[in-house]
């Protein structure tokens, strides 16, 4: 650095923190390529959005809020995870219209002995069929998560709040099986639990690899 340069106060890419001075033509070309990089990312996650999805809904167990998660095909046998909403509050019928209006909704799954529940009525009343699956069908919603994710045939766009839900995820015991552990986490499995739903729901249809370039 050489007297009379332009200089910036040089951040973090997350802005937790400042690095201290740099060359401003420096500083504002990385800046510029990191923009790039993101608009980037938004446009590919924009292209492998899926026409065809089965939503999986759940409500946090404090209630604070719920969880929308759609699941589609991107290709033969790879399944799409995306947090479509994750809404403050309870009240999620709205939205749930509006997806499908953007997307066909092969089915909309909700545990009848979850928070969740609360949610089959208003959506019924609206014309929505929910699917309910029973206990039997948790534990293989719950089963057949964990095996195709242990086969690299699940995706997932990347949320934060399903990110987070996936690293706490915890094993509850259910009959003979397994399901998610909703009460006591650190942070809000909500987003997990209707992930499993959604690849349940699609799953228990058929298959469709049709993508839409964007939906926004």
């Amino acid at each position: 650095m050489l007297p009379g340069q332009v200089l910036d106060l040089d951040h973090r890419d997350d802005r937790a923190a400042y690095l201290g001075f740099s060359h401003r033509p420096c500083n504002r070309a990385a800046g510029a390529r990191l923009g790039n990089q993101r608009r980037r990312a938004r446009r590919e996650r924009a292209k492998r959005m899926v026409k065809k999805v089965s939503l999986g809904v759940e409500i946090a167990e404090d209630r604070r809020h719920t969880s929308i998660v759609g699941a589609g095909y991107v290709s033969k046998g790879i399944v799409l995870i995306d947090l479509l909403a994750y809404l403050t509050g309870t009240e999620a019928t709205s939205t749930i219209l509006r997806l499908r209006k953007t997307r066909k909704v092969q089915s909309v799954v909700i545990d009848p002995h979850s928070p969740g529940a609360t949610l089959i009525k208003p959506l019924t009343d609206a014309e929505v069929t929910v699917t309910q699956p029973s206990t039997s069908d948790i534990a293989v919603a719950h089963g057949t998560f964990l095996d195709e994710l242990a086969a690299g045939r699940l995706r997932h766009a990347g949320q934060p709040e399903l990110d987070a839900a996936v690293r706490h995820g915890a094993q509850r015991p259910l009959g003979g099986a397994a399901a998610w552990q909703r009460r006591g986490m650190p942070v809000d499995v909500s987003p997990l639990s209707a992930a499993t739903l959604a690849v349940w729901g699609l799953l228990n249809g058929p298959a469709d690899y049709d993508l839409l370039e964007s939906v926004y």
